[in-house]
């Protein structure tokens, strides 16, 4: 396994990736799920409390993710073209069908609700922001011919219908279903 690095000691995508793939292949038929989750409206939290809060806030999240799933599953950040990091994370369940990313989902969906994180405002006031939520879109693995590539698609095929449908919801791909 590649070495974690960046935020809260997550995988950044090209070894996500790497290692994803590399799972990918070694199920076989076994079914996975991955989650691509991403929190809505984040930009308003880096716009009230800027940027530095705003990773505070993120990194706080990483360490949730990674104590709500369990120790076969890979969490890693969402990086798009040219090394622009989002507000998105990628969560791989080996050996978890549908109903059991479904259920991830929408715990960790929960939870992000409830987490309250510790920040400073811009003026130096010690701040606690809560209430923040997140869309997850789900897509399941479930042939071993098919890509990583083609999972992240339905992924976040999925995860644009649940922000489009009001956000703070879970979809699963329809290849899925």
């Amino acid at each position: 396994m590649s070495r974690p690095e960046g935020l809260a000691g997550l995988l950044e995508r090209g070894s996500w990736d790497e290692y994803a793939a590399g799972v990918l292949r070694g199920l076989g038929d076994q079914a996975a799920a991955l989650l691509l989750l991403d929190f809505d409206r984040f930009e308003a939290v880096n716009d009230a409390y800027g940027h530095q809060a705003g990773d505070m806030v993120l990194e706080a999240m990483a360490g949730m993710l990674t104590a709500e799933v369990r120790a076969i599953d890979l969490v890693g950040r969402f990086e798009g073209a040219g090394g622009h990091r989002f507000d998105r994370f990628l969560i791989l369940l080996p050996a978890a069908g549908s109903q059991f990313g479904l259920t991830a989902a929408h715990r960790i969906r929960i939870r992000v609700r409830e987490t309250a994180v510790g920040i400073r405002s811009p003026s130096g006031q010690q701040v606690m922001l809560t209430g923040l939520t997140a869309s997850i879109g789900v897509a399941v693995h479930a042939d071993a011919g098919e890509d990583l590539a083609n999972l992240l698609r339905q992924a976040d095929d999925a995860l644009s219908r649940a922000k489009g449908e009001g956000r703070d919801r879970v979809a699963l791909a329809e290849a899925a279903c």
